[in-house]
């Protein structure tokens, strides 16, 4: 697990509370220390646990077939972060390092998945969207006073020239590309 975050706002599966945590991911060795290169075996998504009992709630699946999958074009590779926005929508960043270690390999789609709150509790209803961003999405956090998402990314963006600090109004998804960064070069 890479991930973790708590649902700020109820859904009607889900209490306020619930844990949420990345699970799978491209870059997964078995338990002999091998790669694992099916990525049918990767068991990419995102549990949810009652945070006070730890017992299992469900799952956002996000793997081959997936209602994610098939609404964003393609499978996550490496979830990391998660962030909720004051209306409860859920967004995860994907690094997605690793598809060139699957068989067959996997196209490397790194970004910002988002899931509307509404959607949470049963992905077919859609609200799923992707924001690309090239410059390898780290982590992320939600700015109450500027109602805005904040994502870090770790370098390869040809926007920033390496690492930088985007800023993104939680009111502008979905978006087919990240706006500029406001910090480059941090590090």
């Amino acid at each position: 697990p890479l991930g973790l975050g708590i649902l700020t706002k109820a859904t009607g599966k889900y209490p306020v509370g619930t844990l949420l945590v990345n699970q799978g991911m491209s870059l997964q060795v078995d338990k002999n220390g091998k790669s694992v290169t099916n990525i049918n075996q990767l068991g990419v998504g995102v549990d949810l646990y009652d945070s006070n009992s730890g017992q299992f709630l469900g799952r956002i699946s996000m793997g081959p077939g997936s209602a994610v999958a098939k609404a964003i074009g393609h499978v996550p590779l490496i979830l990391n972060s998660i962030a909720f926005d004051k209306a409860g929508n859920l967004y995860i960043t994907d690094t997605a390092f690793g598809g060139d270690r699957l068989q067959p390999n996997v196209a490397q789609h790194p970004g910002l998945i988002r899931i509307e709150h509404g959607s949470i509790d049963d992905l077919s209803k859609g609200g799923i969207s992707f924001t690309p961003i090239s410059g390898v999405p780290n982590g992320i956090a939600y700015w109450e006073k500027e109602d805005a998402i904040v994502i870090v990314t770790m370098g390869g963006s040809d926007k920033s020239g390496g690492t930088a600090i985007y800023k993104v109004s939680a009111t502008s998804f979905p978006l087919n590309e990240i706006p500029s960064p406001i910090f480059h070069d941090v590090g």
